[in-house]
């Protein structure tokens, strides 16, 4: 065929290995050059664990959420709840309560802060309305007693700001808008670990932090201690491995080199390109460590073998780069476009950890050859005597070349049935699968977040919700009374909801000032029926507001638009998505018009986007990875056959994932990529042994078994490799990482198991000769 002779890389194997020996010096000082240029970029690269970084600035859920900013400042909130095992209402925690509303103003960042101690009163004394803070310091304790009674039927505050109990108080901080700049949590949160450092070991009192900023402040923390704790455990993995492989120190020092200077100029591309180190784009060192190794180890290996064959190094050397480079060329490229197949989503840390991956993975390739293989010449790399065999001796027990040919050879009809039936099965327990992401369940329990949350929702009902934005449809439009009751009625509503457990708005304050204009009565907690008297009671509560502090986060300046606070105890995108499709599908039965909108609404909106990763960058990695096997074996059909033990185990893996209840998130529409890119590799060492071999005239039976005798134990002690390495991510607190490193690992063991199963199966299938 035509288009395979284009490809034929005789002459460019020939001039690229030549080059590299006759030109060795020039080579390390390329590299330590590109190296050294990429590396600058490490000053450049900065960190982004807000949840805008996953949306491009044009995108639609990405413009609404910034438009609500704009209008009504942000959503996002620091939390600090705090149990009182005597209850909150006695001078000691009085005093608590007050002390820490007081330190929260002084937190970096902070512009409002809302608890108990600050909460305005509205009631009436006589013809005086009274607005006043309703648990200041110097109360005595036969006022503390009072404002207990009126607490516990207090609506505004209950599971808001107090539990229903009375035993937990909560204090709320919203940080100054953000708007185009990155927020920084850190500070804040650091801060007010600091505050109640003091308090912490009292023990009347429980102390936790909540909140979105805490939550962005907790996913920055736990990427890095995941990253300090999983880096280690791999070096010391790969450290053993290539200790058992070539027994020599530099053998170790060369592919551990080569592994910090990769990661090293990827991150430090990631700086030069303006990409941020995020939740996904932090698994780029792990992901390298994991994926770079083999070609420098092919070569150095290779290397050793003709040194012990008698060849002068700079023969070696030559010989080594030309029965490699071709294997390494393909095998880098396919795993590179595994990777780079992820860079069709909308989803930019996704679409960034595509591009640092391929790259990184391409890198890993040219500087073996620029780096690894020149230092060959000149290192003084200890040569055994005998040839090691690149395997353990247990492997000879548990995979026996001979028994295995004839097991396989024998029941290949039945391997293959067995094989597509569980593919088959597996793929439709994968479709029934769902797209469920929840930053909540992305920590362990033992988390501190994960610790405030679950305490946020058992005492209070919840720590996040929804932003409903009701347009009144002109200026001044939310002091009518009409539009009012509507709002009225439909907070109701949301609040005969089982998962909802508060929703207040401006509606709120004025019922308080009307009822407190009636002396107090409650059948005056309603909306004035007139225009100006809602206009007169919002100015009225207004004055009596600490200088600074207005209402401005509940409407627009225009008061033409006005925002709902919802709170509710749902966990994971689906349960959200079906509720805001609720809220949503009710305002026009209410004669409401308006959206949706905040964090949670943002972040749920990514579901659609990963539903269309997932089959994007599937398709785009098959399609790519099936062209260049093509390309490779010169033969369509071996290009398409080689691709069978390749998609399988990925398929196998979706309906292990359904089985074990992990959903599709932005952990898990990595894998089958990813899983494509690496699994292909062993693959292409297989089949491109099988094509010599058949070609030289030997039969498909002992092609077989010469594959398995020479390269099975290497095939599976590099996949073990591989296994072990993405294995290291269960040690990890990020739950989507650590479900896409386990799932890589149990996919490539499936990949491997298939390889060197199934593949042979199918090839003795059409050549039944045996020795």
């Amino acid at each position: 065929m035509k288009i395979f002779k284009m490809f034929k890389m005789g002459q460019t194997e020939m001039f690229l290995s030549n080059f590299i020996v006759n030109n060795s010096k020039a080579c390390i000082v390329f590299f330590a050059t590109l190296m050294i240029g990429l590396m600058i970029g490490l000053t450049f690269l900065e960190k982004d664990f807000s949840h805008e970084m996953w949306f491009r600035k044009s995108d639609p859920f990405l413009i609404k959420f910034k438009e609500f900013k704009k209008t009504f400042g942000s959503d996002d909130m620091a939390i600090m709840a705090v149990y009182a095992k005597k209850g909150v209402f006695n001078p000691e925690t009085v005093k608590l309560v007050n002390e820490l509303t007081d330190k929260m103003w002084q937190v970096p960042k902070i512009m409002r802060v809302e608890s108990l101690a600050n909460f305005k009163w509205v009631r009436a004394i006589g013809d005086e309305i009274i607005i006043s803070d309703f648990l200041p310091a110097d109360l005595t304790p036969d006022e503390i007693e009072k404002r207990q009674k009126v607490a516990s039927a207090m609506e505004p505050i209950k599971q808001y700001i107090i539990s229903n109990d009375l035993k937990t108080f909560v204090i709320y901080a919203w940080p100054e808008p953000h708007f185009d700049q990155k927020p920084e949590y850190g500070p804040t949160v650091t801060a007010m670990e600091d505050m109640i450092k003091q308090y912490k070991d009292h023990p009347d009192y429980e102390f936790h932090i909540a909140g979105t900023v805490a939550m962005g402040d907790g996913l920055n923390t736990i990427t890095m201690s995941d990253l300090k704790l999983i880096v280690p455990l791999l070096l010391i993995t790969i450290a053993i491995m290539l200790v058992i492989i070539f027994r020599s120190f530099l053998g170790v020092i060369m592919p551990i080199g080569l592994i910090f200077t990769t990661i090293g100029s990827t991150l430090g591309f990631a700086g030069w390109a303006g990409i941020k180190l995020n939740v996904t784009t932090a698994m780029i060192p792990n992901i390298l460590m994991a994926v770079c190794l083999a070609d420098s180890i092919h070569m150095i290996l290779t290397f050793i073998h003709y040194r012990q064959d008698g060849c002068a190094p700079r023969q070696a050397l030559l010989n080594a780069l030309l029965k490699n480079i071709k294997a390494t060329i393909l095998t880098s490229v396919t795993t590179a476009v595994g990777f780079y197949s992820l860079m069709y989503t909308e989803l930019l840390p996704i679409r960034d950890m595509g591009l640092l991956a391929g790259s990184g993975t391409l890198l890993a390739w040219f500087y073996t050859l620029l780096f690894i293989c020149p230092l060959l010449l000149y290192l003084p790399f200890k040569i055994p005597q005998k040839r090691q065999q690149f395997k353990l001796k247990f492997l000879g027990e548990i995979f026996n070349p001979k028994r295995a040919t004839r097991l396989i050879n024998k029941n290949k009809v039945g391997i293959i049935v067995f094989c597509f039936g569980l593919t088959i099965v597996s793929t439709y327990l994968g479709f029934n699968n769902e797209v469920n992401s929840s930053t909540i369940d992305s920590f362990r329990d033992s988390v501190p977040i994960k610790k405030a949350y679950t305490f946020m929702r058992e005492h209070i009902g919840g720590s996040y919700g929804v932003e409903i934005v009701f347009d009144s449809g002109k200026d001044d439009g939310i002091k009518d009374p009409v539009f009012l009751n509507k709002v009225d009625a439909f907070q109701k509503w949301l609040k005969e909801s089982k998962y909802i457990t508060k929703a207040s708005s401006i509606v709120d304050v004025i019922k308080d000032v009307n009822k407190a204009l009636n002396a107090n009565d409650d059948q005056f907690y309603k909306i004035p029926d007139k225009a100006n008297a809602v206009a007169e009671q919002i100015m009225l509560y207004s004055m009596g507001l600490p200088s600074g502090v207005g209402l401005n986060h509940w409407s627009s300046l225009d008061n033409r638009y006005m925002r709902v606070m919802v709170v509710w105890t749902l966990i994971g995108s689906k349960a959200s998505i079906q509720e805001i499709n609720r809220i949503q599908a009710n305002f026009e039965r209410f004669g409401l018009t308006g959206h949706v909108a905040g964090t949670t609404a943002l972040v749920a909106g990514m579901d659609g986007y990963i539903v269309s990763t997932f089959v994007s960058s599937m398709l785009m990695a098959i399609l790519l990875v099936s062209i260049l096997m093509a390309i490779f074996f010169k033969s369509i059909k071996l290009g398409i056959l080689s691709m069978i033990p390749n998609v399988m185990p990925p398929l196998i893996g979706a309906g292990f994932m359904t089985l074990a209840g992990i959903h599709i998130d932005v952990g898990t529409i990595l894998i089958t990529s990813v899983c494509l890119g690496i699994a292909v590799d062993d693959t292409i060492y297989f089949l491109a042994n099988y094509n010599r071999l058949t070609r030289s005239g030997i039969s498909s039976y002992d092609a077989v078994f010469d594959i398995f005798q020479n390269t099975g134990s290497a095939l599976i002690w590099t996949t073990v490799t591989l296994v072990v390495g993405f294995g290291c991510f269960l040690f990890g607190s990020f739950i989507p990482n650590v479900h896409f490193g386990v799932m890589t690992a149990i996919i490539l063991g499936f990949a491997l198991i298939l390889d060197l199963v199934l593949t042979p199966a199918i090839l003795l299938l059409k050549d039944n000769r045996k020795k």
